[in-house]
């Protein structure tokens, strides 16, 4: 008997630890979660993500869109081209709006050095046939009539040694809109340090988004005034400007302006 009893109160204590533990993590899950999409959202929010979508019935509803003002939903090619090319952007494509774009749209600039995320198919060699993607050496026409729900990411990105690679992935099941957009975070690190510029007399160095490979490098100087009392001391020193390599006289392209001055 005392052994019974004894062995129920041990059941017991094991069952309240348990209740206790699930009440924690329930109360701080949310939490959790939060802060992993937060942080998505602020790199999201320096950078943007553009969804193509048909004008209904699309993966992403409109009710969970209203609360990421980060992504911008366009209906139509027209306007996708516009919002691509004003600044640096991941690019989520429904399934149903692939027919939206042309054949070779995904070979064109600038979107070609952008992370590209097609929604509503978790197989990237579904992926690669629907966006006519370069794939060399994969047989994914032996996977075409896989039509995994989830969705499929691609991005171009460069080695160590200056070649070109790729990332390319399917992630099948149903769709978790923290975990796209921490996906979509992910890839615009990438995306954003791929083509690096190292200055060695000065000792320090500066990642580019891919699309600046082949970049220009302008040698200037600054110039300025250090008040010391009454009188104007004049200052100069190295600016290194780089120059995007789509630069040119009739569409002129921000400059990066790096100004170097003395510990003093």
């Amino acid at each position: 008997m005392h052994k019974l009893l004894k062995s129920k109160v041990v059941l017991a204590l094991i069952v309240l630890s348990a209740v206790v533990c699930a009440a924690i993590f329930a109360l701080k899950a949310p939490a959790l979660f939060q802060r992993e999409n937060k942080s998505a959202r602020i790199l999201n929010g320096k950078t943007g993500i553009v969804y193509l979508a048909p004008r209904s019935g699309g993966i992403i509803s409109k009710r969970i869109l209203s609360k990421h003002p980060e992504v911008t939903v366009v209906n139509d090619y027209e306007t996708l081209e516009e919002k691509i090319s004003k600044r640096i952007v991941t690019i989520w494509i429904d399934k149903s709006a692939v027919e939206l774009l042309p054949k070779r749209w995904i070979f064109g600039t600038p979107q070609n050095y952008y992370p590209i995320i097609l929604l509503g198919v978790g197989n990237d060699a579904e992926m690669a046939e629907r966006l006519n993607l370069p794939i060399i050496g994969i047989p994914y026409f032996a996977f075409r009539n896989r039509n995994e729900d989830g969705f499929s990411v691609w991005l171009l990105t460069s080695r160590d040694d200056g070649s070109i690679a790729s990332v390319w992935g399917g992630y099948p099941g149903r769709i978790n809109i923290n975990h796209l957009l921490n996906t979509s975070a992910n890839l615009m690190k990438k995306c954003l340090s791929t083509v690096k510029y190292e200055n060695e007399r000065y000792g320090f160095s500066f990642y580019l988004p891919l699309d600046w490979k082949g970049y220009e490098i302008i040698q200037s100087k600054w110039e300025g005034k250090a008040a010391k009392g009454s009188a104007e001391i004049p200052l100069s020193g190295p600016i290194i400007i780089i120059r995007n390599p789509h630069w040119s006289a009739q569409k002129r392209t921000q400059d990066i302006p790096i100004m170097v001055f003395t510990r003093k």
